[in-house]
C-alpha cells in the first residue's frame, strides 16, 4: 500500500523518466466536521465533463437551470430537498459553480481537464460577490465546504495494482456519476456513453516503460484513495501509454493537462482505511429574492468544493475560488 502523505515532493525529486512533479498549492481555512447539503452536476452539451463556457446567467436563467437539474439521479431521497450553487456578481449576473470529476469513486482528489480550470467561478468579496443558493428545502440551516489544500497537473489515471482506471464524471447517458471510459485508440476519456464503449482500466499497462511497481516509488506520486495513487506533473508534460487488453496491444502518447485539487482530509487507518475530507459549516442566510447567501467572510483565499449528496464519501463535488 502507498504511504500516506498531504505535501508533495519537491520537483528536484522528480525521475528523469516521468517528467515533472508539480509543487503546486493553493491557501487553505478551517475545517470543522458537517452534515452535507448537495449541489447539482451542470447539464452540458459538450463532450465534456464539466461546463466548457460557463457564461454568465441573470437571476431568471440560473433559476430555471436549477429547476431542470432536479431531475437528476445523484442517488439522493429527495433531490429537491438540496439546491443548486451559483456565484452572484454586480449586475445580478449568476456562475454556476463548475461540476468536477473524481480520480475514484471515494477520492479526496477532484480532476478538471486544463480547459476548465480558468472557467472556475470567482468570488471577490471586495467586489461585493456572494456564493447563493437556490433550493426547495425548508431546513437550510448551514452548508458543508471542504477545502483544497494542494493543486497541480496530472494524468487522467488513477493507479492501483489492478491497471490503470478512468476517472469518474457525471454521465448524461447514465444520469448519474460514473466512471468514464477511455477511447482505446488515443486514451482521450469518452463522456455521456454506454461505458461499453470504452476501456475503463488499462491492464497489463506501463508509462514510459515503467511498470506499476516502479511507477508507484516515483518521488512524486500521492495517494488519492485508499490503495491507489497519482502522479503529480508539469502541465503539458508528455508520457507514452502501452497496455494490452486481452493480447491486444495497444498504445498512446498523452500529456498531463488535467488540473487536480486535492481536498484536505485526515487518514483513517482503523477498521477500513480512507480519507476523510474535512467539512467547515457556513451559515446560510434567506433573502427576499428567492435564493439564499452563504457567508463566506472568515475563509481565506483558495479553492473550495462542495459536495453533492450529502456525505464527502463517493460524492460529486461543484468547486469555485475566492480570489481575495
Amino acid at each position: 500500500m502507498k504511504r500516506h502523505f498531504s505535501i508533495f515532493l519537491s520537483s528536484a525529486l522528480i525521475i528523469s523518466t516521468l517528467v515533472g512533479c508539480s509543487g503546486h498549492s493553493s491557501s487553505v481555512s478551517t475545517r470543522p466536521k458537517s452534515t452535507p447539503s448537495p449541489a447539482p452536476v451542470e447539464d452540458t452539451s459538450s463532450n465534456s465533463a464539466t461546463d466548457s463556457t460557463n457564461l454568465p446567467m441573470t437571476y431568471t436563467d440560473a433559476k430555471a437551470l436549477y429547476d431542470s437539474w432536479k431531475s437528476i439521479d445523484f442517488h439522493t431521497d429527495n433531490y429537491s430537498n438540496y439546491g443548486a450553487y451559483y456565484i452572484k456578481k454586480a449586475g445580478d449576473t449568476f456562475y454556476s459553480l463548475l461540476p468536477s470529476m473524481k480520480t475514484t469513486y471515494d477520492s479526496r482528489v477532484l480532476l478538471l481537464e486544463d480547459s476548465q480550470k480558468n472557467r472556475i467561478p470567482t468570488l471577490s468579496r471586495s467586489s461585493g460577490d456572494s456564493l447563493i443558493l437556490f433550493s426547495d428545502s425548508n431546513n437550510l440551516n448551514t452548508l458543508p465546504l471542504c477545502s483544497v489544500g494542494e493543486s497541480g497537473y496530472t494524468l487522467p489515471f488513477s493507479f492501483r495494482y489492478g491497471g490503470f482506471y478512468a476517472p469518474y464524471a457525471y454521465n448524461k447517458f447514465y444520469n448519474n456519476f460514473v466512471r468514464t471510459v477511455f477511447n482505446p485508440s488515443t486514451l482521450e476519456i469518452l463522456y455521456d456513453l454506454d461505458v461499453s464503449t470504452g476501456l475503463s482500466i488499462l491492464q497489463n499497462a506501463t508509462i514510459n516503460d515503467m511498470s506499476y511497481d516502479e511507477i508507484s516509488a516515483l518521488p512524486n506520486t500521492m495517494q488519492d484513495a485508499s490503495e491507489s495513487f497519482i502522479v503529480s506533473l508539469d502541465k503539458g508534460s508528455s508520457a507514452h501509454i502501452e497496455y494490452y487488453e486481452g493480447t491486444t496491444y495497444g498504445e498512446a502518447t498523452i500529456t498531463a493537462d488535467y488540473f487536480y485539487l486535492v481536498l484536505d482530509s485526515s487518514w483513517h487507518d482503523r477498521g477500513v482505511k480512507y480519507y476523510d475530507p474535512t467539512i467547515t459549516e457556513l451559515p446560510i442566510s434567506l433573502t427576499k429574492e428567492g435564493y439564499a447567501e452563504i457567508d463566506v467572510s472568515n475563509l481565506n483565499s483558495g479553492y473550495y468544493a462542495i459536495p453533492i449528496q450529502g456525505s464527502t464519501y463517493a460524492s460529486p463535488f461543484v468547486v469555485f475560488q475566492i480570489v481575495d
